[in-house]
């Protein structure tokens, strides 16, 4: 028993080494407003390229590095504002998920309708934004919206498209129980995480990091997660279906993406 105690003990002790050596780095110093806009030019410069020059090994290969150099600053910046329980959420896995899938060649049709139902839907409804001038807020809308342009491309322009409604409940289940793979463990988590920094339960209840939800708070954002993201894999998999339909809820993703940005240069503006 001592064994597995020491063992827990020195785990600990490298994970409070390593959340203290991402608040040690300070990304705002290395990526100021400045190089951020360049930065987040560029990408969205060569991401137009990448997708019309219609290369299947150049946009994989460009969606892995740019959505990994992403993720890392995220991981860094959130581990130093304490933020670091939103990283296990589910727009992270499935970014990590698509990241694996398109690395590999492996069939993205098991994960598109993740990607395209739920994640594209987030991203209207949660009002994110494109903001040139902040890595911050552009990582959280590339976060959602990054992976549905990139994997648009893999997929209508390749043999695996079947307009058969055949195949719907297949996929549609197949999304489903990846969706679970993540979601049985995160239940866990919410039932017995009482953690006093910011977390999305916390988030979606308008709550302070002080405010301990009860099990009732807990079992219902379990619920409505579940619900809502079921409602978006239905989506998603009607996406696979649908090509014209597919690229209009994209342009959408878009457009919402530039309207709030436009919002919120005006707001800084007045400020």
């Amino acid at each position: 028993m001592s064994y597995f105690v020491n063992k827990y003990i020195k785990m600990k002790h490298v994970r409070e080494i390593f959340i203290e050596l991402m608040k040690a780095i300070n990304i705002s110093m290395i990526f100021n407003q400045y190089v951020a806009h360049n930065i987040i030019l560029f990408i969205i410069g060569l991401t137009g390229f990448i997708i019309g020059n219609n290369n299947h090994d150049l946009i994989r290969l460009w969606f892995c590095t740019v959505m990994t150099f992403l993720l890392v600053l995220r991981i860094i910046e959130y581990f130093k504002r304490d933020f670091h329980h939103y990283l296990i959420e589910f727009c992270y896995y499935v970014n990590w998920l698509t990241i694996l899938f398109v690395s590999l060649n492996l069939d993205i049709r098991y994960i598109y309708p993740l990607i395209h139902g739920p994640l594209v839907i987030y991203a209207i409804v949660s009002k994110d934004a494109i903001v040139p001038m902040s890595l911050t807020k552009t990582t959280s809308y590339a976060i959602h919206a990054f992976a549905s342009i990139m994997t648009r491309r893999l997929y209508w322009y390749s043999h695996l498209v079947n307009n058969s409604y055949d195949s719907y409940l297949f996929w549609f289940t197949c999304s489903f129980g990846i969706y679970l793979c993540w979601y049985i463990p995160y239940c866990y988590y919410v039932m017995k995480n009482n953690t006093q920094h910011a977390c999305m339960i916390k988030w979606y209840n308008g709550k302070d990091n002080n405010w301990e939800p009860a099990f009732i708070d807990r079992l219902f954002y379990l619920l409505r997660h579940m619900f809502g993201i079921t409602i978006g894999i239905i989506i998603g998999t009607f996406m696979m279906y649908h090509e014209y339909i597919n690229i209009s809820l994209i342009v959408l993703q878009l457009l919402t993406g530039m309207y709030y940005g436009n919002k919120y240069y005006k707001y800084k503006h007045k400020e």
